[in-house]
């Protein structure tokens, strides 16, 4: 019975994921939060960013303490065959190419076989790591403030990143822009303005693509 409810909540997170309806969404999520909570016994407590692989039954999330400090790690739940995974745990270093610390914001990758997850790094900017999920290597991307992966289109499995830039002209000054990379953090463009360093959508509406986003069940 625990499966057929679990698998019933999955599907419907998946719709969710999909573009359903937000409040829908809500229910869902908290649905999936009980669940996880029940089965995935592990200190720090407390869920959150669930997002909802686009292929297969996995749902990620980061667990840490009520006010998201560490410790922190990173989680994978299987609805349909209820179990839990920790994939990643913080572990702070001085170097943050490889620092992990105050997780947050996990994205699958289109194919689902990867995981990018955001870590607390430089005071103007977090760093982007991803998660081979079956392996558990972890490999430094960018520095970056938000990620995207794109689901289509001739950029697919390309990320849209958020980065902390500083104006170089008298006027000085900083900003966020985004930009487009490639899963191993080449740089490819400059995301065209407008855009105020957190908002994709004009760009993605105006060639018809699609993102998977961090926390894609909401």
């Amino acid at each position: 019975m625990k499966t057929m409810v679990t698998s019933f909540v999955f599907a419907a997170a998946l719709a969710t994921f999909n573009g359903a309806q937000a409040d829908v969404g809500q229910k869902t999520s908290l649905a999936l939060t009980r669940s996880i909570q029940s089965l995935c016994r592990a200190a720090p407590a407390e869920t959150f960013d669930l997002t909802a692989s686009p292929v297969g039954h996995l749902v990620a999330f980061v667990r840490a303490t009520h006010d998201r400090t560490d410790p922190s790690s990173l989680w994978l739940f299987k609805p349909t065959n209820p179990s839990c995974k920790m994939l990643v745990h913080s572990h702070p270093t001085d170097n943050n190419t490889t620092n992990l610390r105050g997780l947050n914001n996990p994205v699958f990758s289109v194919d689902g076989k990867a995981i990018y997850v955001l870590s607390q790094a430089w005071v103007t900017s977090d760093t982007l790591f991803r998660v081979d999920l079956a392996t558990g290597k972890r490999q430094f991307v960018s520095a970056a403030n938000l990620v995207m992966v794109i689901r289509d289109g001739p950029y697919r499995n390309d990320l849209i990143i958020s980065e902390h830039a500083y104006n170089a002209g008298p006027e000085g000054g900083s900003f966020e822009r985004l930009l487009l990379i490639s899963p191993a953090g080449r740089r490819l463009m400059v995301l065209p303005k407008p855009n105020d360093g957190e908002d994709a959508g004009p760009w993605l509406h105006q060639h018809h693509w699609h993102v998977l986003n961090s926390g894609g069940v909401r």
